[in-house]
């Protein structure tokens, strides 16, 4: 993954995304998969996210994991 990198597709068989994965990266879009259960601190912080949409069941999400977020309007 590379930082500048607009669009990111997580694969289905992650279940897990570690503290700042995505931190900064500048991403316009991310597609989660259903299997996702948790998503560390300040995963998705600062970037530029058109939307951002957790499966039902995530177990680990707290208002830090998208620290920062700014959402751009369509």
């Amino acid at each position: 993954f590379e930082i500048g990198t607009r669009s990111v597709m997580i694969p289905d068989h992650v279940t897990e995304i570690g503290a700042f994965a995505f931190a900064d990266c500048e991403l316009g879009d991310i597609k989660l998969p259903e299997n996702l259960i948790s998503c560390g601190f300040s995963a998705f912080q600062s970037n530029m996210l058109s939307a951002i949409e957790f499966s039902e069941g995530i177990e680990n999400l707290t208002a830090p994991t998208i620290q920062g977020l700014r959402m751009k309007s369509k």
